[in-house]
């Protein structure tokens, strides 16, 4: 039996991405400007932060514009909204000076690779992220929350008497855990 994959601890991701990627773009920026020039290198920044806040935009309104024609469907709009959280990263990435996280930013902004790249998290985050629609407890309305994968799910028979119908308003009523009490 193999044992069970584990996370990469969160410290050494941060430290890769605000000690590691940095240095390698440094290196990368200088070794250009000694191959090229200086005036050349800025150019090459400027120009790729200049065609990545176009294409960060063409690509954001699409995004929306799919996004909203699938909620008119009455459909969940994950992929699309996994879709604009990538290239809201990508408007990040390609505003940062730099060659490696423009190229990934590049790459974040075609949508024949995103969808790759979408359905790649799809498969890490399956089974550990689940949705679950409906009100909160001690609160009324809807919304979604979140749980890990150590969490118990939420089983759908639970005693919802935090929320009590009101006939007169035809809407739900706030209750509190006190309320409770004064039964």
């Amino acid at each position: 039996m193999t044992p069970p994959k584990r996370p990469l601890p969160i410290g050494l991701i941060l430290f890769s991405l605000f000690i590691v990627v940095p240095i390698c773009e440094l290196v990368i920026l200088v070794w250009l400007t000694r191959v090229t020039s200086f005036p050349f290198t800025l150019g090459v920044i400027l120009l790729s932060a200049l065609a990545g806040a176009t294409l960060v935009r063409l690509q954001g309104f699409a995004v929306i514009q799919k996004l909203r024609q699938k909620a008119s469907q009455g459909a969940f709009p994950g992929d699309q909204i996994l879709d604009g959280l990538m290239v809201l990263l990508a408007g990040g990435l390609m505003l940062t000076p730099g060659l490696l996280t423009d190229v990934v930013g590049f790459t974040m902004l075609i949508p024949a690779s995103r969808r790759i790249l979408r359905e790649g998290l799809k498969r890490i985050f399956k089974g550990r992220v689940h949705v679950a629609v409906g009100g909160f407890p001690g609160g009324a309305g809807g919304g979604f929350g979140f749980r890990t994968e150590n969490q118990p799910p939420r089983q759908e028979n639970e005693d919802p008497s935090h929320l009590e119908d009101s006939e007169s308003s035809g809407h739900f009523e706030k209750k509190t855990p006190f309320d409770r009490l004064k039964k």
